[in-house]
């Protein structure tokens, strides 16, 4: 029977290879994600109380790469919907959890385009039902959608998408002055 402290000693081993495996992964992102990232990888540390390797478990180190696994899964969904729409564009790769995205009214010139997203940024964190941040990213407005929450579902990200596409597309027909 292994005892508490090979017990301990392999928690450790894998709390080290998680850590080591994000910090890699985080370096290969775009510059404008890694804080971000970093800040949900600490969330998601203390939400499951693993302060560091002396209190890391295998169940506890098992669900962060399930919780990881999934957030990556629903950003590549995410991902999939924005590059199968004509009127949105991905401007980064989806390599984590983070999808950078803007809505392409036809027509419109670059100018329009980041006043478009800008007006739509903040028209879903108006809604109360997300929150989503910007950058610049080759000098275009982008939206940002960083999928780290813990109790983040399939549903809630389709719910997003819905919005966007809402939101974006009456947006669109005011400014056209249909």
């Amino acid at each position: 029977m292994p005892s508490a402290s090979n017990h301990r000693s392999s928690s450790r081993i894998l709390c080290t290879v998680i850590r080591v495996f994000l910090d890699i992964q985080v370096r290969r992102l775009v510059p404008c994600a890694g804080t971000t990232i970093l800040r949900d990888y600490c969330i998601i540390l203390q939400d499951l109380n693993l302060k560091g390797p002396d209190c890391c478990t295998i169940s506890g180190a098992e669900r962060i790469a399930d919780t990881l696994r999934e957030h990556i899964r629903l950003a590549h969904l995410l991902a999939g919907w924005v590059d199968a729409s004509p009127g949105f564009e991905r401007l980064a790769p989806t390599d984590f959890s983070l999808v950078c995205l803007r809505f392409r009214p036809a027509g419109a010139s670059d100018e329009e385009t980041d006043a478009a997203n800008e007006r739509l940024l903040h028209a879903i964190n108006e809604t109360g039902e997300f929150f989503l941040s910007h950058t610049k990213l080759r000098g275009r407005y982008t939206i940002r959608v960083a999928i780290g929450n813990l109790r983040t579902t399939e549903e809630h990200v389709r719910r997003l998408w819905e919005l966007l596409q809402e939101l974006a597309h009456s947006d669109t027909r005011r400014t056209d002055g249909r």
